[in-house]
């Protein structure tokens, strides 16, 4: 599900009439985690955080590979924050605070502005009237920081309550919005990605 992040109009609405108008869709960028495996077999994607942990240990890969989907023509680019929690970072080793779980998200996050900020520097030469891509946080199920595919089941097992669940939203949209009130990424998000949630509960 995207929803923008902003109170006034949507950034999908002139991107939508866009592609409306010429006919075409509009497009997404694809997974992160088999391009990452295809492109940059060295890199570890285990321990329960997939790319968001490869966006802390190898963020040139991450942003490289925004960077390659602009140029395939995507419209939207996500971060690579799908399993990212203050949890996930401190059970990984990334983290020991909830500053520095912050400062992980906030710095992955910015792999995908910076991504787009290159990619349309190296585009306005050639193309000035180009629209310019939206970026959208994306975020998972619970059970996509839990690294045992329950984000495709919804079964999270018997240990977490729906008031769990809830919570764990609640402080993650938190880490999320004190994220984005940093100075560096203050408006340069368009869209929200809530991903792979099969549990109407959820």
């Amino acid at each position: 599900m995207l929803a923008h992040s902003q109170t006034s109009s949507s950034p999908l609405e002139p991107l939508l009439a866009a592609a409306r108008s010429e006919g075409r869709p509009v497009i997404l960028d694809g997974g992160f985690g088999q391009l990452i495996a295809d492109e940059y077999p060295e890199l570890d994607q285990s321990g329960g955080m997939w790319v968001s942990g490869v966006a802390i240990r190898a963020p040139s890969a991450i942003r490289d590979a925004h960077r390659r989907y602009l140029e395939a023509g995507a419209d939207i680019i996500t971060t690579a924050t799908y399993q990212a929690s203050a949890g996930g970072y401190v059970a990984a080793g990334l983290a020991a605070t909830e500053a520095d779980a912050d400062a992980l998200l906030a710095a992955t996050v910015a792999l995908a502005v910076e991504a787009r900020a290159q990619f349309i520097q190296a585009r306005s030469e050639a193309e000035p009237r180009q629209r310019r891509p939206l970026v959208a946080v994306s975020l998972g199920s619970v059970g996509a920081t839990l690294g045992d595919c329950s984000e495709y089941t919804g079964k999270f097992g018997q240990g977490l309550t729906t008031q769990g669940v809830y919570e764990f939203h609640l402080q993650r949209f938190a880490m999320l919005a004190r994220c984005l009130s940093t100075a560096e990424l203050r408006g340069q998000i368009d869209l929200l990605a809530m991903e792979t949630i099969p549990s109407a509960e959820e």
